[in-house]
Formats: C-alpha cells, structure tokens, sequence
C-alpha cells in the first residue's frame, strides 16, 4: 500500500482463525499518509504527504486490515471508512463493489 495511516476500530466480523472480536487496526491512504494512527472521531490531518483532497463532504476510503493482534495471521475482510466533516465517523464491511469502486 505505500505510506498510509490506521484506525484502530472494533472488529465486524470475528477472526475466523480465534474468533477475537476486539480492535483491529485498519490501514488506509487518506489525508497527510505519516503513519498516523486514528480512532472514531478523530480529524485526519492534512498537510504533508497528502493523499485524496480535503473535503466537508462525505469521503468512502478503502481500509485494509492489519494482522490479527491476537492470532498473527493476515485478515482477509476489507472495511470501508467514512470521514465526514474532515473526521473520521464510522466504517462498515466492504463489499465486492466498494472494493471494485475505491481501490
């Protein structure tokens, strides 16, 4: 993926390895791409190695899953994340479409 930044979120889907339902961090290119890590709520930060445009509109960003801190293995389900008002909102479940549409 290049340089990107995360977002520690709930899991939607437990891992099909342990059936952990905790945090996964989730990796995606949006913003100024430090290796910044977000959670709900928070501003993306703008102004240096800047992907996509700023914007107040809502933006649907591809996230791709990190390994699963409790097992170690990939994780294979990607997630779509919602930043509205230049913060990060929600996320949900990718579908084959979002995944067609945003990468």
């Amino acid at each position: 993926m290049g340089v990107y930044n995360t977002a520690d979120v709930v899991r939607l889907v437990p891992c099909p390895r342990c059936g952990d339902t905790g945090l996964i961090a989730v990796q995606f290119a949006y913003g100024d791409t430090q290796q910044y890590s977000y959670k709900i709520g928070d501003s993306i930060r703008w102004g240096g190695n800047d992907i996509g445009k700023f914007t107040q509109n809502p933006v649907r960003i591809l996230g791709i899953p990190e390994y699963c801190r409790r097992y170690g293995l990939e994780v294979e389900d990607e997630y779509v994340l919602i930043v509205d008002g230049g913060k990060l909102m929600c996320y949900e479940q990718a579908t084959a479409r979002d995944i067609a549409e945003l990468l």
